[in-house]
């Protein structure tokens, strides 16, 4: 259950003193996050924001207004990284500084002697986290090579992209000494099935033949429709469609009858494969039916549904492990959420750009 919250973990130690080149945006507890910190981040956000502005045709106010959302909302996001590393710090500290203690009993040392020993345990449990990230993701990733490629296309420094993993593992280790591992409740899973039954179903296929006429044949608008019309009641009259749709038809299905295929070749095909037109014609069709005449920017169009497979809610025993995972995650969010708000309330948060820097 880990890695599940949208957090950037930074590197934990950034100098205070940054220039006017690089400006501070936050301080959390005197640790600060600087605007070269962010700066691939936010450059990801704005860039789809401009992607959506365009193909949603926002205007100048909209697009100002979103572009402040999503800068609250990834000051937010840091806020809440550095208050979890800071936290997960202190945790793997007090355990160090428990255990030094725990094995220095009756030596008489004080105070100042276990906190050396504790910081030791740490940097060493650390240098321990650090090689074996390496080897896992070494492995995951195809060698050195690859991860310093890969890093050199994201603008990563080795030593931030190592410090980030452990930090994160740190902070894993840390919310789980605080949530623990609850799972729901069978009562509970059994309801969300109930309740969100269609997230369940499977996807509804058709296989179906079409013909598609072309309105410039015909001498205008209202003899292509009647002649799709008189082609229409010979195929209920029984007239073989797929001999109509070779004779007839103008898409690319005329060869073989008008069956219709996806890209992959495959006879079945779900929604979004389609113009909207032809596909709301097959899916509220049973097999053996025939739609009436349907029109589209692409012409008339006649659909014949020949089978039809899917469209059943999965049984609960097949979907019960996501289930499980879906509302543990939620509720493990939910919690994690509630240790963020406390740990902010008792934490001094500046933020020194509420602005989002112009483009």
């Amino acid at each position: 259950m880990r890695g599940i919250w949208p957090v950037i973990f930074l590197a934990a130690a950034v100098s205070a003193s940054a220039g006017d080149e690089n400006p501070v945006l936050l301080s959390v507890d005197g640790q600060v996050v600087t605007m070269l910190d962010t700066a691939a981040q936010w450059r990801s956000a704005a860039d789809q924001l401009q992607l959506r502005a365009g193909a949603e045709r926002w205007d100048a106010p909209r697009l100002a207004m979103e572009r402040r959302k999503a800068w609250d909302e990834m000051i937010d996001g840091l806020t809440r990284s550095k208050l979890f590393s800071i936290a997960a710090q202190r945790y793997l500290m007090d355990l160090c500084r428990r255990s030094a203690a725990a094995q220095m009993a009756g030596g008489g040392l004080g105070a100042d002697e276990i906190q050396r020993a504790a910081e030791a345990k740490k940097g060493e449990i650390l240098g321990r986290l650090a090689e074996q990230l390496k080897r896992t993701h070494y492995a995951n990733a195809g060698g050195e090579d690859a991860i310093l490629d890969i890093l050199r296309r994201k603008e990563v420094a080795w030593s931030d992209w190592e410090r980030r993993l452990v930090d994160q593992m740190l902070v894993d280790a840390f919310l789980d000494s605080q949530l623990g591992a609850e799972e729901p409740s069978p009562a509970l899973m059994r309801e969300h099935y109930r309740e969100h039954a269609d997230e369940f179903r499977e996807p509804a296929l058709v296989k179906a033949r079409h013909i598609l006429l072309d309105p410039r044949d015909a001498a205008g608008p209202e003899a292509a429709m009647a002649h799709a019309h008189e082609l229409r009641t010979a195929i209920a009259g029984g007239a073989d469609f797929a001999r109509i749709a070779m004779k007839y038809s103008r898409d690319k299905f005329a060869p073989d009858g008008g069956l219709m295929r996806d890209a992959a070749g495959s006879e079945f095909f779900g929604r979004g494969t389609f113009l909207a037109q032809v596909e709301a014609a097959a899916f509220s069709l049973e097999p053996g039916r025939l739609s009436e005449v349907v029109e589209s920017p692409a012409g008339l169009h006649i659909v014949q549904v020949l089978d039809r497979r899917g469209g059943a809610v999965k049984p609960f025993a097949q979907v019960q492990d996501e289930i499980r995972v879906k509302l543990a995650t939620a509720e493990r969010e939910r919690r994690a959420q509630e240790i963020y708000e406390r740990l902010r309330r008792g934490a001094s948060v500046k933020v020194f750009a509420k602005e989002p820097p112009a483009d």
